[in-house]
């Protein structure tokens, strides 16, 4: 039987390998240490950004060379970060229609709200962690992927 608790390990699980993937390409990810992530956190409030929280996002992204231990340099080459939310999969048969075509996730307040706020720098990154097919866009491209919205609640006891 696979319960919430089940289900949530399994993302988590996924979620992690689907982070290695991206961060083993070389291709500019990188996973922020809290340190980092606070002082990335505060250069976007005060470089006049749109609130940014730590929990809203992944990796980041970005081909400059940037000290994240030093909020000067952060705010100096804050155009040049992109946020990277990551989300993960490792059903078989993802791809029968398209990229990532049978394929349905959950999308948070949080992460939509940063998606609206960071329009050219808040991107959705998809990895099928079994074929390593990786599907990137922003919240305008994952809007035109939405068939049905529902609201969902969770409970904790």
């Amino acid at each position: 039987m696979v319960t919430a608790r089940n289900a949530a390990k399994s993302n988590m699980t996924t979620a992690r390998i689907a982070e290695k993937i991206l961060l083993a390409k070389k291709t500019g990810y990188m996973k922020l240490t809290k340190t980092e992530k606070n002082k990335l956190v505060q250069a976007f409030a005060l470089s006049n950004k749109k609130p940014l929280y730590g929990n809203s996002f992944d990796l980041i992204r970005t081909k400059s060379k940037i000290d994240f231990g030093n909020r000067d340099d952060i705010i100096k080459n804050i155009d040049k970060i992109k946020l990277i939310e990551v989300k993960s999969s490792d059903k078989k048969d993802l791809h029968k229609k398209g990229p990532f075509s049978e394929y349905y996730f959950g999308l948070t307040d949080t992460e939509l709200l940063m998606g609206q706020a960071h329009t050219k720098q808040y991107l959705f990154v998809f990895v099928d962690i079994n074929t390593k097919k990786i599907f990137k866009c922003d919240l305008r491209g994952l809007f035109r992927k939405i068939t049905n919205v529902h609201l969902v609640w969770h409970v904790h006891f």
